[in-house]
């Protein structure tokens, strides 16, 4: 696999991350929220995050 495709990955498993969370700050607020919050709403293992 060519490194730019890993990288492409990477960053599109980010944005995913980012944009989980701050859905998830939004409904719960930053103190309530969980990692498993985060894992669930962007489709990711919390091993991943």
């Amino acid at each position: 696999m060519c490194a730019k495709v890993i990288l492409k990955h990477k960053l599109e498993i980010r944005d995913k991350i980012i944009a989980a969370a701050l859905i998830s700050f939004s409904r719960k607020g930053f103190d309530k929220t969980r990692m498993d919050d985060i894992a669930l709403e962007s489709n990711v293992s919390k091993g991943t995050l």
